[in-house]
């Protein structure tokens, strides 16, 4: 290979001390810092914290076994430790930018990038980072654990191959070194391995094209690429699946087409480090240093751009994310809140959650049809029950079906993995339902987290001394909705529809499983099951929950079956009621799309207006 010239290190020297091109390169860091820091700790501030109680590590042996179950298991234990650190997420951020730096500057010595392409060494981690923020709904279900760090540490471990490889001067050292980097890295970086081996056989067919090298370490990497994983396979590992021998390690992204935009910034990745090997074949820095240099800033901008643009952005997802960590917290009206900032329409996860915070806070009655009521498909690009993937647990759970929430989080931690969030309401179901060596086995695993042992400590107490089950808010506001049988009869994973029926078919109880029956009903606009229930919840209330008397004063206009004269409904509800008569009766053969837009701005936030116009809403 030839060397670098005298003239061209002189030219890429003076370069490096043009103050223009240090202004350049400080501009370059501090865009890329910045947009980093915005698309994680910023923007997705809560994204951060849900991946993290979405994932799971414990410095234990068990732990290390897990892992190596498969190759890649090094990546994946490093993985998942530093995805902990989300917990706090301009901790979390911090770590992982401070990495995609480092990956910055590992690109620029092991591929010698001259002065005036550098902006192009931003390129991999710029895709790294899309590749982290663009996942959405898939990081409930995607069975890539420590996925935010798996690839950039693989990437990494690429990079020090190749410069450890560059190092060697004799072919048969380079032979000695691919064989034992295979052999031995394979179990712990997977597809890396096989990566970083690719890569020095092409560095190594550069050599040889230059004359310089020999043919043989090609074939020896080559031979153990191919050979090295199966026997792997066939000698050792038991539950990685054959099709996945050589790409172990590569996100579990759908490859029928589906989801080819997730695979993007991989694609781009990989041939980004294939062409800086380029960059070895000739290091004359002859040529317009400045023009290149600012052309690689326009790609440098460009990609960040398109980082910025592809990155995951939804408003529902952000709403159910924010939903979902004030639920764990029970934080009801932080539940409410995310629910009135919402500016589309929902979907049925969101207007679930709603519902829940509204008969946590006991104004359901007064509110339940004042929030928006609609059926948004989920944003993603892979078909699956988010419904029942995302909210089974939590409402499950707030709603006193204990059974069905250990059931799904049993279930999904088989499909998905052991998980913080799995662990704690399995902790919390196991107190309700008294078995307390069951709570002591998760508040062990919790115990070995870094981040959960505050959690686990509270809960240890109950154990100790159940008595204070009975004194904790969270549990006193879920007991009187177990009046009931739980027993796991099937809800075919149609949580909502399940949910519904469950209550709005229930006879009797406390007041609190009484007034959420005639909730359900009113939902489900069941006159002949609404009127029982309404007499039951007049017994021991004195007051009339705004909904209960529109219900009331709709139903008994419609069949006239019930006389409610001597019911105490408020005179606004009922000069209300007649003016929406009036109102229809004036538009009287019109569509009903005509009716539906005229009608909202007075009565969009009553029952009358949700059983007439609320229709074909997809319960899942």
């Amino acid at each position: 290979m030839k060397k670098t010239t005298k003239k061209g290190i002189k030219k890429d020297e003076k370069l490096h001390a043009d103050p223009s091109f240090l202004f350049g390169k400080l501009f370059c860091y501090l865009f890329f810092i910045g947009v980093a820091y915005y698309l994680t700790a910023f923007h997705n501030y809560n994204y951060l914290i849900k991946t993290e109680e979405l994932s799971l590590f414990m410095p234990t042996k068990f732990f290390w076994v897990e892992c190596m179950q498969k190759a890649g298991g090094l990546l994946e234990y490093i993985g998942c430790f530093l995805t902990q650190f989300f917990y706090y997420p301009w901790l979390g951020s911090s770590v992982f930018i401070g990495l995609l730096l480092l990956l910055i500057y590992l690109i620029t010595k092991v591929f010698q990038i001259p002065a005036k392409f550098f902006p192009l060494a931003f390129i991999p981690s710029s895709m790294l980072l899309l590749a982290f923020t663009e996942l959405g709904y898939l990081i409930y279900i995607l069975k890539s654990p420590g996925y935010a760090y798996f690839n950039l540490l693989g990437i990494l471990s690429v990079l020090a191959t190749l410069w450890g490889y560059r190092v060697l001067r004799s072919w048969q050292s380079r032979c000695i070194f691919a064989g034992l980097f295979i052999v031995i890295t394979y179990p712990l970086f997977g597809f890396y391995t096989l990566f970083a081996a690719f890569l020095c056989a092409i560095y190594e067919l550069i050599l040889f094209t230059k004359k310089s090298g020999k043919f043989y370490p090609i074939l020896v990497l080559a031979g153990l690429v191919v050979l090295v994983p199966y026997i792997y396979f066939v000698s050792f590992y038991t539950r990685m699946l054959n099709d996945r021998i050589y790409i172990s390690g590569l996100p579990a992204f759908y490859t029928d087409g589906s989801e080819h935009s997730l695979w993007m910034p991989f694609v781009i990745l990989f041939v980004s480090l294939f062409l800086f090997l380029l960059f070895l074949i000739k290091k004359s820095t002859n040529g317009k240093s400045r023009s290149i240099f600012i052309f690689c800033s326009a790609i440098f901008l460009l990609t960040l751009f398109s980082t910025y643009s592809y990155s995951y952005e939804d408003e529902n997802f952000r709403t159910a994310i924010d939903m979902d960590l004030a639920i764990s917290e029970n934080n009801w009206n932080g539940v409410l809140e995310s629910a009135s900032n919402l500016e589309g329409e929902p979907t049925r996860l969101i207007v679930m959650n709603t519902n829940l915070a509204l008969q946590k806070s006991g104004i359901a009655g007064d509110k339940m049809f004042t929030y928006k009521n609609a059926s948004v498909p989920y944003k993603s690009p892979r078909n699956a029950p988010y419904l029942r993937l995302l909210g089974a647990k939590s409402l499950y759970y707030q709603y006193g079906d204990i059974n069905y929430c250990y059931r799904w989080c049993m279930e999904d931690m088989v499909e998905y993995g052991m998980k913080v969030e799995y662990l704690k309401y399995m902790l919390k179901c196991s107190l309700l339902n008294k078995e307390f060596p069951l709570a002591q086995k998760y508040i062990n695993y919790l115990n070995e987290t870094l981040f959960h042992k505050e959690f686990a400590q509270k809960y240890q107490k109950y154990i100790e001394h159940p008595k204070l089950i009975d004194l904790d808010p969270e549990f006193k506001s879920i007991k009187p909705l177990q009046a009931y049988d739980d027993v796991l009869d099937g809800d075919g994973g149609l949580l909502e529809f399940y949910l519904l029926n469950n209550f709005a078919y229930m006879q009797g109880g406390p007041v609190e499983l009484v007034e959420l029956s005639l909730q359900c009903n009113l939902i489900q606009k069941n006159i002949n099951a609404f009127w029982p229930r309404f007499f039951l919840y007049l017994r021991s209330h004195k007051r009339i929950p705004v909904h209960y008397q529109e219900a009331a004063i709709l139903y008994s206009y419609l069949e006239h079956k019930v006389d409610i004269s001597n019911i105490k409904i408020d005179p606004e509800i009922v000069s209300r009621f007649k003016g929406l008569v009036q109102e229809s009766e004036r538009s009287s053969g019109k569509p009903e799309e005509y009716c539906s837009a005229m009608l909202k701005p007075s009565y969009g936030d009553t029952f009358w207006y949700y059983y007439f116009f609320v229709k074909g809403l997809k319960t899942n």
